[in-house]
């Protein structure tokens, strides 16, 4: 499956943040800069990306993005 095709089917916030930690893993990045691990790396951006509150994941995790946020 291309990044496309997997990229299309990611509907909620969850679904990102899961595909972004999986990415980050398999990408062996260094976290060392105020992220502890590929979770805390991709929530952080996530939100951040989406204008959202950056201690507030949980309440969004289930959110639908519209086709703008993707």
């Amino acid at each position: 499956m291309n990044d496309d095709s997997v990229l299309s089917e990611l509907a909620t916030l969850r679904d990102w943040l899961r595909h972004a930690v999986s990415r980050f893993t398999a990408a062996r990045l260094f976290f060392g800069h105020g992220s502890q691990d590929a979770y805390d790396e991709a929530a952080y951006l996530i939100l951040h990306t989406l204008h959202l509150p950056p201690d507030r994941l949980e309440p969004f995790l289930d959110a639908n993005l519209t086709r703008g946020e993707r």
